[in-house]
């Protein structure tokens, strides 16, 4: 899980729910590897007394979905998104 400040971010298995296995690079940058064609959730938690809205990006591509997460609020947000070779749904 990637934790700054207040807010979490994490990739977690559509099915189990079950978060993938985290690697850090040299640069300290937090990455998951996934399967292609896994169904993942984008899970986000807001643990600050402000409400968010967040914006998800896969490899730097916009899915173009925002949510608005309410103050003190974790959910799995955003939608299943298919990983495949060269689509994002």
């Amino acid at each position: 899980m990637v934790k700054k400040g207040n807010f979490t971010v994490e990739l977690v298995d559509a099915i189990t729910k079950e978060p993938f296995k985290e690697h850090t690079d040299s640069n300290g940058q937090t990455y998951v590897e996934v399967e292609p064609e896994a169904e993942y959730f984008i899970h986000v938690g807001n643990d600050s007394n402000i409400e968010v809205d967040w914006d998800f990006y896969v490899d730097e591509q916009d899915l173009g979905y925002t949510h608005h997460s309410e103050a003190n609020n974790g959910s799995y947000n955003g939608i299943p998104i298919f990983f495949g070779e060269d689509e994002y749904v």
